[in-house]
């Protein structure tokens, strides 16, 4: 007498959906669990990301041995058995994923780029984080394109934080045509500065002459703000710079 409800308990495809079911539900809470038992630690959100992230690959690489193991009728402990030994064969064809991976740990373990950071890096790239994971660190630029950068790069080849520190000097340079007063216009870029909102009052803004080309003095106003305020304070100085000294009379390169 057919006993349809037995043999679907007995079918391995059947089993198999059961097993990949009770590991969706298990990663779904550990997920839920990890993350609120970072948040309760005051970890910051660019940690839970990476835990949630190293957790993800995990599930699916057990739900993929689970699949192996029904499909060849073997045992999982078989099958990590046999994948045990292709590790090494593994690791020199995926070593700039693994590159990326410690890039991402050791990016994490250094503390020094969080979520909301404007960075740069080797290649000219400027942007705010917005997401570090296993394998790259996502920045959003100020056109707001997303640009992913391999962790194992921004690692090897070195960035700039801009925003580490709570404040941060930015520098304009000003090429003065020859013949000018250069204490005048010294003077004209100070209280061009002075005035600017986004400038802190100390330290206060200075200007240098730091070279010489073709005869024309290369002046550089140099003024304190906000970490946060960096990109927006440079291009204001530029500007009232520049309008300024040609209100003045005063022409620049």
């Amino acid at each position: 007498m057919p006993r349809p409800l037995e043999d679907l308990f007995h079918n391995k495809y059947f089993i198999l959906l059961i097993d990949l079911l009770l590991v969706y539900i298990f990663w779904k809470l550990f997920i839920r669990f990890t993350r609120k038992a970072l948040e309760k630690s005051k970890r910051d959100n660019v940690l839970i990301g990476f835990v949630v992230s190293a957790e993800t690959v995990l599930a699916v690489f057990l739900a993929i041995m689970l699949a192996v193991s029904v499909a060849l009728d073997t045992k999982i402990v078989r099958i990590l058995g046999a994948a045990g030994a292709g590790v090494a064969v593994l690791a020199i064809i995926l070593k700039d994923a693994a590159a990326n991976v410690m890039g991402g740990i050791s990016v994490l373990a250094s503390k020094k780029v969080n979520l909301g950071d404007r960075i740069s890096v080797a290649n000219g790239q400027v942007g705010y984080v917005t997401k570090i994971d296993l394998m790259f660190t996502t920045i959003k630029g100020t056109d707001s394109k997303l640009v992913l950068i391999p962790n194992a790069k921004i690692m090897s080849e070195g960035f700039v934080n801009y925003t580490w520190e709570d404040k941060r000097r930015i520098e304009c340079v000003l090429h003065v045509l020859d013949g000018q007063d250069i204490d005048a216009v010294r003077q004209i870029l100070i209280e061009t500065a002075k005035k600017e909102e986004l400038v802190l009052k100390s330290p206060e803004p200075s200007v240098a002459v730091i070279g010489i080309e073709k005869g024309n003095a290369v002046l550089e106003l140099r003024a304190w703000c906000s970490a946060k305020q960096d990109y927006e304070l440079e291009e204001r100085l530029y500007e009232k710079s520049y309008k300024a000294l040609h209100g003045e009379g005063i022409e620049v390169l």
